[in-house]
């Protein structure tokens, strides 16, 4: 098991670029919230009202925080994995993600996350609500994107090289490898969701509260 995730780390490395697109995507989505470029605020402003509903509905539970810390570990963790199989279209499902995504914190982030950025500015906002979760659980994200956009590269490759025998071979173990290199990378993006989660139902709220 140690060989493989050290054949994963390495894997990660030679994916940079699938990485770096994850990353591009993600802050572009974070300068159209905080711009409000192309309504971008509207739809961020849609999901807030959303996490608001949720936020009142966990609150109210019997255990608030042992709900809390459910909904946002399956949530993140289910939603990873999901974004490595969907990236099966083109890749295209992951990269929205990452900029809707963006976009949210990028709104949020502008416009003070309401009765909390009465109190406190962005920077702090930022330091206080999202850096403790978000450095375990943001890289967590973009490696899950960065393999879901590979997925959707790899299977257009796949088509091409299917046309010749030697070319089917190659892209078997191309695929093969990938999907080897799945069970590290869920596994630790299962592992990060769950320490994220442990942050964010604990430590955040008495930070930004």
């Amino acid at each position: 098991m140690r060989s493989l995730f050290a054949a994963f780390w390495r894997d990660l490395i030679r994916s940079r670029h699938y990485v770096a697109a994850s990353l591009i995507a993600f802050a572009a989505g974070c300068a159209a919230g905080w711009t409000g470029y192309a309504g971008m605020d509207r739809f961020a402003e849609q999901s807030a009202a959303g996490l608001r509903q949720l936020a009142e509905w966990i609150g109210s539970s019997e255990h608030p925080r042992l709900a809390l810390f459910l909904f946002i570990f399956f949530n993140n963790a289910i939603k990873a994995v999901l974004f490595v199989f969907l990236g099966a279209f083109l890749g295209l499902f992951p990269m929205i993600v990452l900029v809707a995504n963006g976009s949210m914190l990028g709104y949020l982030l502008q416009s003070g996350a309401g009765a909390a950025g009465a109190e406190m500015g962005a920077l702090e906002l930022f330091a206080r609500g999202i850096l403790p979760h978000g450095i375990v659980e943001l890289p967590a994200l973009f490696a899950a994107c960065a393999y879901g956009i590979r997925f959707g590269f790899l299977l257009v490759r796949s088509l091409f090289l299917a046309a010749t025998p030697e070319g089917r071979g190659r892209a078997g173990a191309e695929l093969a490898h990938f999907f080897r290199m799945l069970v590290p990378l869920l596994i630790l993006v299962t592992v990060a969701m769950f320490v994220a989660a442990v942050i964010e139902s604990t430590v955040t709220p008495a930070l930004v509260g």
